[in-house]
């Protein structure tokens, strides 16, 4: 089965300068708060490293009706630039399964008005679990948007308007 590549972007502006919105990506207290795998808190466990040649680790147990999936997400920090650039790998695995690679770049851009962040992902599905892969793509693509709903979410309970 061939692989399914592409490529998407999220732009989201924050009312909020970046030296206020990097810690909730730098800081795991604050990453928790915002980061987090499909299922029961009580199963989850999060792991990280923040620093180039670092890692993040987060696994859970999702149960779907009768199906239980046991969720990975292992994510490598190939460039760390604080207040300015993030870029990483992330891989995907389901009950041990490899589903997708991806290099993300996230951007932090000064405004007048606060951040300019740019979310740009470069995916390749190795395992599709839908004919074509439609519905895998817009699974990660809305996972992306509900993250980063997360982050600013996170952002709000800072103080911060975003």
């Amino acid at each position: 089965m061939p692989s399914l590549t592409g490529s998407f972007a999220i732009h989201l502006d924050l009312a909020a300068p970046p030296e206020r919105v990097w810690p909730l990506f730098a800081d795991l207290s604050l990453r928790r708060t915002w980061v987090r795998m499909p299922g029961p808190s009580s199963t989850a466990t999060h792991e990280f490293d923040f620093r180039v040649g670092g890692q993040e680790r987060l696994t859970n147990t999702f149960l779907s009706g009768d199906t239980r999936e046991d969720l990975e997400s292992r994510t490598t920090f190939f460039d760390i630039v604080p207040n300015e650039r993030i870029v990483s790998s992330c891989a995907a695995l389901v009950a041990g399964v490899l589903r997708w690679v991806s290099l993300i770049t996230i951007d932090f851009a000064p405004t007048d008005a606060g951040t300019h962040l740019d979310w740009t992902e470069q995916y390749s599905f190795v395992t599709l679990s839908t004919p074509g892969g439609v519905d895998d793509v817009k699974h990660l693509v809305g996972g992306t948007r509900l993250r980063l709903n997360g982050l600013v979410a996170a952002l709000n309970r800072e103080g911060i308007r975003a």
